[in-house]
């Protein structure tokens, strides 16, 4: 199954936001847990400091420590019960232990009961206190815990002096898991706003990537189209970057357009040109024999000039198609009444109506009005006039139409011709392509029904052919508005 950019691309980033906000938890977690352990080593070195300096007063002259009445006080604030609220967490009696040392590290007083008379010396808290260094642990309070799940304590030592000396220690302890209440509160918290932050992030990165690939899909579809040669719009975005790349695709389709098509003339130029001028060669070789006749001669010259001119009036329509496909738009838009264009396209294939004995029908057709370049249209109805009556038969009928609603002006040209071979229909607006004629006449350049198709596109309207009951008709459609003007 393929998995789309938008999918890959929300995949990479929320894995990556996954990774970092992890990697931030984490480090905030352990900032947080030895922040809270700073905090409250600071509290119990002063608590320490100030309980070694009570129980100075409690050394008897011969220097030996009495412990009694501290002991009895300290009991007492242990059976004191309060009620302190410190923000989620609720206290209500002593958490800290103390124990007191002599000047050897043998206990004398233990607030739990369990350790009197063990020896302490060796625990880090009493050893560098009575060296006369800053002593404090974290460890059990005992080597001696028996319960699995015993917590471990912060223990912070303070000297007990007399007359400068160091008589004893006196320890305050307090359980670690007291710090990590409040480090799991605060870590609760952290991950509150964490989950917060990247729940709003993939809202966030759905957005951007419905975005992008959304904006990608319009260029990718408008690519598309223009590699299969289909008529697309170009694609407008606020944004610039896609603004520029959309320009750019344009640009490149105007140019690649403009290539094909000078190869289109080119090819096709080339090939209707094959010809006449095979025919004007032939011609002058024959010219070149003495034994012609005057006669022979000037029907040769006929056919030279015959030749020329069809060129001429090839490489003409050629360049007139070419102008017309460079416009993006008419220079100027006018009323142009439509009926009267019909009238005068009649007028000026008089002769022809004439010489055929065609007889024209629908007439007198009815007041419309369209807008566009007048010149124009005029060479859109004498186009189809005169491929109508190109392919009527003697004696036949031109029937002509003209309607209108709200949306559309339709003129029709309808003659009694044979119907256009199915093989042909598809292919009538190609450049160069043709039917020869019914009387033997040979085939027209090819460009006529291009050249409407074109004015008709200018107009915002266009052009169709098709067999008909009675024959064939061809239609010029016209919008009911004016159509767009260029700069």
């Amino acid at each position: 199954m393929k998995i789309s950019f938008g999918l890959r691309f929300m995949a990479v980033f929320l894995a990556l936001l996954l990774v970092l906000s992890w990697l931030f938890v984490n480090q905030a977690l352990d900032h947080i847990k030895v922040s809270m352990r700073q905090s409250a080593e600071t509290t119990l070195v002063d608590m320490a400091q100030l309980l070694a300096t009570g129980l100075e007063s409690e050394i008897d002259s011969d220097g030996r420590l009495d412990t009694a009445r501290f002991a009895n006080r300290f009991q007492a604030a242990q059976n004191k019960r309060f009620n302190a609220q410190i923000y989620q967490f609720q206290k209500q009696q002593l958490d800290l232990q103390v124990y007191v040392t002599d000047a050897h590290g043998i206990v004398q007083y233990d607030s739990l009961g369990q350790h009197t008379g063990q020896d302490y010396s060796h625990w880090q808290d009493v050893s560098r206190t009575l060296k006369g260094e800053y002593g404090a642990r974290s460890s059990f309070i005992s080597a001696e815990h028996t319960q699995p799940n015993d917590p471990k304590h912060m223990v912070v030592a303070a000297p007990i002096l007399y007359q400068g000396q160091i008589a004893g220690v006196l320890a305050v302890t307090q359980p670690m898991q007291q710090f990590d209440v409040f480090s799991l509160s605060g870590a609760a918290e952290l991950r509150y706003f964490v989950f917060s932050g990247m729940l709003l992030a993939l809202v966030i990165i759905v957005l951007m990537s419905w975005w992008l690939t959304h904006a990608l899909g319009r260029l990718s579809t408008y690519a598309e189209a223009m590699a299969a040669n289909r008529v697309a719009p170009q694609p407008r975005f606020h944004e610039p970057h896609f603004a520029r790349l959309a320009q750019a695709i344009e640009h490149l389709r105007l140019e690649l357009d403009g290539k094909q098509h000078v190869e289109e003339y080119i090819h096709g130029l080339t090939h209707e040109l094959k010809t006449p001028i095979t025919g004007i060669q032939a011609a002058g070789e024959f010219l070149q024999e003495d034994d012609l006749s005057p006669h022979e001669q000037q029907q040769l010259v006929g056919r030279i000039l015959a030749a020329n001119r069809r060129m001429q009036d090839l490489v003409a329509r050629i360049l007139s198609l070419a102008k017309l496909e460079n416009r993006s738009g008419l220079a100027q838009s006018t009323a142009v009444r439509l009926d009267q264009q019909a009238a005068a396209a009649l007028a000026a294939c008089a002769p022809t109506l004439a010489t055929k004995q065609i007889a024209i029908h629908g007439l007198p057709l009815v007041d419309t009005t369209v807008y566009g370049d007048t010149l124009l249209i005029s060479q859109a109805i004498d186009n189809l006039l005169a491929n109508a009556l190109a392919f009527c038969p003697q004696g036949g009928d031109i029937r002509l139409n003209l309607s209108s609603d709200q949306t559309a002006v339709r003129l029709r040209i309808i003659n009694n011709g044979a119907p256009i071979p199915d093989y042909a229909l598809p292919r009538l607006f190609e450049h160069f392509f043709s039917l020869p004629r019914p009387d033997g006449s040979g085939r027209s350049s090819g460009l006529g029904l291009s050249f409407v198709a074109q004015i008709m596109a200018l107009h915002g309207g266009s052009v169709a052919v098709a067999n008909h009951a009675d024959g064939v008709v061809a239609e010029l459609i016209f919008p009911a508005t004016p159509p767009k003007q260029s700069s």
